[in-house]
């Protein structure tokens, strides 16, 4: 799945997922949902700061949500999905936050445990 087929195609379409979008949260992350996804597609945004941590620990961050993304699109129906994150340093590492992030979605009932 290439980058560019997973980021939401407009900034409208941004205020839309933030406006009618379910809200989970953990500690360390907070999960929007958009259940089934207007355009049918499996879309995301990754909400990380400068306070959370290095620029290679961010990058890190999102690589391991849209490995989740990938490796979980056919056990979920097509959503458009904010990760977003405190602003404050993470001390989780990032297949850890995969795990949590993984969690969040069981938990929201867009995937299967």
């Amino acid at each position: 799945m290439p980058l560019d087929s997973i980021r939401l195609p407009s900034i409208k379409s941004y205020a839309e997922l933030t406006r009618q979008g379910k809200r989970f949260r953990t500690p360390e992350i907070e999960l929007k949902i958009l259940v089934p996804a207007p355009d049918g597609q499996h879309r995301m945004v990754v909400r990380l700061k400068r306070k959370n941590g290095t620029a290679p620990f961010r990058n890190r961050v999102r690589r391991q949500l849209r490995e989740l993304l990938r490796a979980t699109r056919n056990d979920m129906a097509p959503a458009w999905i904010l990760w977003s994150f405190p602003t404050a340093e993470l001390k989780r590492r990032p297949r850890e936050i995969r795990e949590d992030a993984r969690q969040c979605l069981i938990d929201s009932g867009a995937m299967k445990g």
